[in-house]
């Protein structure tokens, strides 16, 4: 997995540097809990990705043909141009649709209905209610649900919730144990809207590669600002 990510980051002229790195150990760490939980290729949903780096890795990887990409919209501009950088003009002119609208979503998703090459759904964070409208039965969300207020986490947790897949969703959440928003509102990954019919595979703090940091100073490793936990969980469907 490591040498994938490098090689990525090489294609995408870019440094592999301790963000990329996180995703692959993030990657390694999930690959032994996912054999027992996740059927092969799955349709995979990634909130708030980081230059489009998790999903180059997990389809070079041929770990899944299918993901829904959601970001904010300037930081989605990014994730499509490193993502173009990568794949070829071809590959992404083919295989990277744009939807603004649940008719182009539907029209996407028809079009390709029958199709197993590979497709990416990039949406608009602004746009994110079209998620209870697409096909996932994976989701991963790291170090962005700690940026939003309550009330929007608990909308994507029910438009996930409601996915159109017939199966449990698998999700695995990666955020500050606590953090206190610009508008005075306290994001706290225990209150996240989950279920007590919600599967746990797993629930706790990060290990130390996902809770420190670097610096060319001294002490060199330091840890970060507020602690950071993780979880793997089939959610329940709302009724």
């Amino acid at each position: 997995i490591d040498k994938i990510a490098r090689n990525i980051a090489c294609q995408q002229k870019r440094a592999y540097d301790r963000d990329c790195f996180k995703h692959t150990l993030i990657v390694s760490f999930l690959k032994e809990k996912l054999e027992n939980n996740l059927k092969e290729n799955p349709n995979t949903c990634i909130i708030g990705d980081g230059f489009a780096f998790m999903t180059s890795l997990l389809i070079n990887m041929n770990f899944t043909n299918k993901i829904y990409l959601i970001n904010l919209s300037k930081v989605l501009i990014a994730d499509l141009l490193y993502l173009k950088i990568w794949m070829g003009n071809e590959l992404f002119n083919s295989s990277v649709h744009l939807v603004n609208s649940k008719d182009e979503l539907i029209s996407v998703e028809e079009n390709n209905k029958f199709e197993k090459k590979l497709q990416i759904i990039a949406i608009q964070a602004k746009d994110f209610e079209l998620l209870k409208f697409c096909d996932f039965n994976f989701v991963l969300n790291m170090h962005s649900m700690q940026e939003m207020n309550p009330d929007i986490t608990k909308k994507y947790f029910n438009f996930i919730r409601n996915s159109k897949n017939k199966n449990r969703i698998l999700f695995y959440c990666c955020n500050r144990v606590e953090k206190k928003l610009f508008d005075g509102s306290i994001s706290r990954f225990d209150d996240y809207p989950w279920n007590e019919n919600d599967r746990v595979i797993f629930d706790e703090l990060c290990p130390d590669w996902n809770q420190k940091t670097y610096s060319y100073k001294y002490p060199f490793y330091r840890y970060l600002q507020g602690k950071i936990k993780h979880k793997l969980v089939f959610l329940s469907k709302l009724n």
